[in-house]
């Protein structure tokens, strides 16, 4: 059985009063929405660029899809991209892998960045080219990719 990882960038802060809570709530911007945001392996990079850019050591947080369970929802966007959606809060007990990183990383936009790990070190393939960026030192696994068939409710 091939363990599918879903991960959570957020501040050190943030991760922190989690590990105290031993819960992760979500940002405000999560309370706003009703879910919690996360991410696939193959979208880490776009949300590192998209809405955490210029920031410093961020906090990436890797649950297995299966220990999240039913609460984990791929939905469309506005713009039809399948997102990754908690209803709930994150044991963060549950986490995996818990990564310090320092982005960002940068990516065209026009191209999806796959982040893997081989030997312990962190690298970037970027579809559609050639260009492999060794992003850091770590161990972000490979992660699942929504389908059109993710369970919805």
């Amino acid at each position: 059985m091939t363990r599918r990882l879903v991960h959570r960038i957020c501040p050190p802060g943030q991760w922190e009063a989690a590990v105290k809570a031993g819960v992760y709530l979500g940002s405000a911007a999560d309370a706003r929405d009703g879910f919690i945001n996360l991410s696939t392996g193959a979208q880490v990079a776009g949300t590192l660029e998209k809405h955490f850019a210029r920031q410093k050591d961020l906090v990436v947080g890797a649950f297995d899809e299966a220990d999240v369970g039913e609460r984990l929802r791929c939905e469309p966007s506005q713009g039809g991209e399948l997102l990754l959606h908690l209803y709930g809060q994150a044991d963060v007990s549950l986490a995996r892998e818990v990564e310090l990183i320092d982005p960002p990383l940068l990516v065209a936009s026009d191209r999806v960045a796959h982040l893997r790990s081989t030997a312990g070190k962190l690298t970037c393939d970027i579809e559609g080219s050639a260009d492999r960026v060794d992003a850091r030192e770590g161990s972000l696994s490979d992660s699942m990719t929504c389908a059109a068939n993710s369970r919805r409710t």
